[in-house]
C-alpha cells in the first residue's frame, strides 16, 4: 500500500469532520464505502465498459481508495478520531444538564486576568462533587479579587456554572462554540476558594510560564505602556493590552497575524534553542 502515513490521516479527518458536523452514525458512511467497494469489483470482474459511464475512467485518479486494505485503515482510523469527538462532545454537553451548584477540586493553569470585579483563571478540572468523570476537562473561573492564588495552585472551589451563551442572532458570535474550540467547557463564580498545594502542573510547563512572566515584566518595565503592549503582542502573542484602534489598522493592513502565536513565534523558539545549543556545546 502506498502512502500509509497519508491514507492514516485522511480517515481520521473523515472521523473528526463526521464527529463534528453529522448528527447520523459513522457507520452509514462504512455501509457506502462498502458498497462502493463492492460496486467497483464487480464491474472489474465484468468487463463491461459503458461509454458514459466508465469506473475506470473517473475513478483512476483515486484508486488508492479502491484497495482494501487502503479501505480497512480508513475505517479504524476515522472510527479511532470519531469516537474520540463523540466522547469530548458527550462529556460537553453532559457538563449543562448535571452541574448547577458545583464543588471542583483542580489545578490553576492559566496567569490571572483582571476584570472589573473579579479575577480569572482557567482551571484543569481533577473532579466535580467527588466525581473524575469530568477530569481533565477545563473550566474558567471568576475569583473575587482580594484571593491569592497563582499559577500552578492545586484549589478546591464552590460556585455556580454558567453555561456559555449561544449566538443570539444569524451569524452572530457563538461564545459557547468559541469556548469548545479551546476546550472549555464553561465558567464557575467562586464563592469559596481553599488552596490544597501549590507548583502542581507539569515542571516544564511551569518553568515555560515563569520565564513568559519575567520577560512581561521586564518588557513593561523598560517600555511605556503603549509600546509595552505591542512588543507583547508580537514576541508572546498577548493581545489584553493593545487598543482596539491599533488592532483595527493591524486588521486593515492584514498584518493581525504578527499578534497571534504563529510560524514567526515557532522561529523565535527554534532561534533560541539552536543558540543555547551553541552556548552549552562550545
Amino acid at each position: 500500500m502506498k502512502r500509509p502515513l497519508l491514507v492514516v490521516v485522511v480517515g481520521y479527518i473523515i472521523g473528526i469532520v463526521w464527529g463534528l458536523y453529522c448528527n447520523c452514525s459513522i457507520a452509514l458512511l462504512y455501509v457506502v464505502i462498502a458498497m462502493f467497494y463492492i460496486l467497483h469489483k464487480i464491474f472489474q470482474k465484468s468487463h463491461k465498459v459503458l461509454k458514459l459511464f466508465s469506473f475506470k475512467r473517473y475513478l483512476r485518479y483515486i484508486k488508492i481508495y479502491l484497495k482494501f486494505s487502503t479501505i480497512c485503515i480508513i475505517i479504524i482510523s476515522s472510527l479511532i478520531s470519531n469516537i474520540i469527538i463523540k466522547n469530548q462532545n458527550y462529556k460537553y454537553n453532559n457538563l449543562y444538564t448535571n452541574v448547577d451548584n458545583i464543588n471542583l477540586i483542580g489545578v490553576i493553569i492559566s496567569n490571572v486576568e483582571e476584570k472589573e470585579y473579579t479575577n480569572s483563571y482557567k482551571i484543569r478540572v481533577e473532579s466535580i462533587n467527588n466525581n473524575s468523570k469530568y477530569k481533565n476537562t477545563n473550566l474558567i473561573v471568576n475569583i473575587k479579587k482580594n484571593t491569592n492564588i497563582k499559577y500552578g495552585d492545586k484549589v478546591e472551589i464552590k460556585g455556580k456554572f454558567i453555561e456559555p451563551q449561544r449566538k443570539r442572532n444569524y451569524k452572530g458570535f457563538d461564545y459557547k462554540e468559541f469556548l469548545k474550540t479551546q476546550k472549555i467547557y464553561g465558567t464557575i463564580n467562586a464563592s469559596k476558594v481553599k488552596v490544597l498545594d501549590e507548583n502542581c502542573n507539569n515542571y516544564l510547563l511551569t518553568c515555560s510560564n515563569v520565564f513568559f512572566l519575567m520577560i512581561k515584566q521586564n518588557i513593561n518595565k523598560v517600555l511605556p505602556q503603549e509600546y509595552s503592549s505591542l512588543m507583547l503582542g508580537i514576541m508572546l502573542g498577548e493581545t489584553d493590552n493593545i487598543d482596539q484602534n491599533t488592532m483595527e489598522d493591524f486588521r486593515n493592513s492584514n498584518m493581525v497575524h504578527v499578534l497571534a502565536v504563529s510560524g514567526m513565534h515557532v522561529m523565535y523558539s527554534i532561534e533560541g534553542t539552536i543558540t543555547i545549543f551553541k552556548i552549552l556545546l562550545r
